[in-house]
């Protein structure tokens, strides 16, 4: 009997520290998922200022090259009637 009793308290060590290492190897886990998830965060982020400064640009060059040919056409204009 005695013998069944230690083996079964044995057994509840082992289940016990086991449960202890998941524990741990969940939260490491668990850690690592939401560094990584963080990291994607910010370089999302930045990805995005990055298009967005550069549509910014886009655009400003497109108004001016348009305000330049308005300017030209009008410069023409003036010309031919002048």
């Amino acid at each position: 009997m005695k013998h069944t009793l230690f083996t079964r308290e044995e057994e509840i060590k082992r289940i016990e520290t086991e449960i202890e290492v998941k524990k741990i190897d969940f939260e490491n886990r668990k850690q690592a998922l939401e560094y990584a998830k963080r990291e994607q965060e910010r370089t999302y982020n930045e990805k995005l200022r990055q298009m967005k400064h550069a549509h910014e640009v886009e655009l400003a060059r497109r108004e001016q090259d348009y305000a330049d040919k308005q300017d030209a056409d009008n410069q023409r204009y003036q010309e031919l009637y002048a």
